[in-house]
């Protein structure tokens, strides 16, 4: 079969949006009689959550910070969705700053005018710290560049976080955080979503580049605000952190200060076997930072509210605790009338307050299906569980599904390796009729048995919420396009590309995605100045959000 050009793909796209995204001429007027050029688009400011303030440092004057902590750091890994054709990954063509995400990265740091301190953390990459320094002739010789993995071992950093972080010293703080590696292939073919934060004052900015600091040190311990921190987490009384119109609640922690577990975990009661992010909400040592949703979604419940929980994840561990959890709060609800405050001791008349509506999509179990546990036996189960209470008619019900999966001659899916990647890691909690009550959660990481592959590795989670009384995601605006309804679509189309779906599959998946790309219907960017404002303008205080995979090539504007 002939193969398809990512830039024929990208015309096709560009007539199917029709006029939202018209070719623009020099002067930004309609050109309709001649084609725009092509942009990679993976470089584009509008596509790539690193380009805009890269591009903005690179272009002026100033004194500037970088610190890129990365769990995967590689150079020259391009990939493209082909129709009919499925995923082309190539490896063995040494790329320039025109085609590959890392290299122009590396590129406009270097390019900057003073880069007073550059910062690299990575913990596997092909690449090694000598040849990125060769990437970075101006900055590279006083950066400070470490991989945690070499030569089949593990060192300091010992990490899976995603995060790149810029500053100018002043009044410019951007952080990007989510699943999104620093590799071509993370933004043309895998499923991934990052957020920017863009603050005024670097509070949140410093509890990210701390957690670097943790990673490369081993340790957390006393190093975050205030002298807080343990060996192996954050520690979990960080004060939420005020970011545009939004509350961002920080975490950071490794294994089973991260993904929970332990002995004796699955014998405890309700609440005692959730191990929530939050003060006073989970056993000495043992953080689950997902359990955070169960948590927030019994708050909202036992006052009698509808709860949707939607769930996108990319790799289960052979024991995960946050999966068997939420089967057993499913089927158990609030047992014993106990809220969901371990320090209370309010009681419930009912064990099902309110109504839970539960959707999970995966994409593979670790260990290729060998696995005995309580989690693979859910997972291998029926696909939906309803319970209802008899005297109310409340159901709790949770329906999963498997998307993208590769499956084995045995039919069962194992990891499909890069690029074939729904590598997503992100949840969204929605209270209908109370929608202040919105929150959404993004993390590095997967839902890992702790101790094991990236179970045992610092990751990063945040918690959004729209500040109260802000009516940034409810009021007025509960339907309209902000952060959390963005978040909200691109899980839909996910959930659309699942199995068993007429739009099932990596491939249909990145052809829809694409076509609303190029029509401007994807990502949420408020941070950047707008249309009429000075050229000069700085950046508005908010929060971005990027989705992923994005088309090649398309039209400039």
């Amino acid at each position: 079969m002939r193969r398809i050009s990512s830039l024929v793909l990208a015309c096709l796209l560009t007539a199917l949006a029709g006029p939202m995204c018209p070719p623009a001429t020099a002067r930004g007027q309609a050109a309709p009689d001649r084609p725009a050029p092509a942009a990679f688009l993976p470089n584009d400011p509008g596509y790539n959550p690193w380009a805009w303030p890269l591009e903005r440092f690179a272009g002026r004057q100033g004194t500037y910070a970088c610190d890129i902590h990365m769990g995967f750091l590689n150079t020259d890994y391009f990939c493209e969705i082909v129709p009919d054709q499925g995923v082309d990954f190539v490896r063995d063509r040494v790329r320039s700053a025109a085609d590959d995400v890392t290299r122009r990265v590396l590129g406009l740091i270097d390019d900057s005018d003073a880069v007073t301190s550059l910062a690299i953390r990575y913990g596997v990459g092909d690449i090694s710290p000598d040849g990125l320094r060769a990437l970075l002739p101006r900055t590279g010789a006083t950066a400070l560049i470490e991989e945690g993995k070499r030569h089949g071992k593990w060192g300091h950093p010992e990490t899976h976080a995603k995060v790149l972080q810029l500053s100018d010293g002043k009044d410019e703080h951007y952080t990007v955080h989510g699943s999104l590696n620093l590799q071509t292939v993370g933004l043309t073919c895998k499923g991934n979503n990052a957020l920017r934060f863009v603050e005024r004052r670097p509070t949140l900015y410093a509890a990210f580049a701390t957690l670097a600091r943790a990673a490369g040190a081993g340790s957390g311990q006393g190093l975050f605000p205030g002298g807080r921190g343990g060996a192996d987490s954050s520690g979990t009384d960080l004060a939420p952190v005020p970011v545009g119109d939004c509350l961002v609640s920080f975490y950071a922690g490794r294994g089973q200060a991260f993904v929970g577990g332990g002995p004796g975990t699955s014998d405890q009661p309700w609440p005692r076997y959730l191990n929530a992010p939050y003060a006073g909400q989970h056993a000495d040592g043992v953080v689950n930072w997902y359990d955070a949703a169960l948590f927030d979604a019994a708050a909202q419940l036992r006052q009698g509210r509808d709860v949707h929980l939607s769930i996108a994840v990319f790799e289960i561990g052979q024991t995960a605790w946050f999966v068997e959890n939420l089967f057993r709060f499913v089927e158990e609800g609030f047992a014993g009338g106990a809220v969901e405050d371990r320090t209370s001791r309010e009681r419930l008349e009912t064990t099902r307050p309110g109504r839970l509506s539960v959707r999970f999509l995966w994409q593979f179990q670790s260990g290729g299906g060998t696995a005995r546990t309580a989690t693979a036996a859910l997972l291998r189960g029926p696909s939906v569980l309803r319970r209802t209470d008899p005297a109310t008619g409340n159901a709790y019900a949770i329906e999963m599904a498997l998307v993208w999966p590769v499956r084995d001659a045995a039919g069962i899916p194992v990891n499909p390796t890069t690029p074939r990647d729904m590598h997503n890691k992100f949840m969204l909690l929605d209270v209908p009729g109370h929608e202040e009550a919105r929150r959404l959660y993004v993390t590095s990481s997967n839902l890992d048995t702790p101790g094991e592959g990236s179970g045992r590795l610092w990751q990063a989670g945040t918690i959004v919420a729209a500040k109260p009384g802000s009516d940034a995601w409810s009021g007025g605006n509960a339907g309209k396009r902000q952060l959390f309804t963005a978040y909200r679509h691109y899980f839909d189309l996910l959930w659309d590309s699942r199995e068993g779906q007429p739009g099932a599959g990596q491939a249909a998946f990145a052809a829809r995605l694409a076509r609303e790309h190029l029509a401007g219907a994807v990502n949420w960017i408020e941070t950047v100045p707008r249309e009429g404002d000075p050229a000069a303008a700085a950046p508005r205080e908010g929060i971005d959000a990027f989705f992923f995979p994005v088309p090649l090539a398309g039209p400039v504007h």
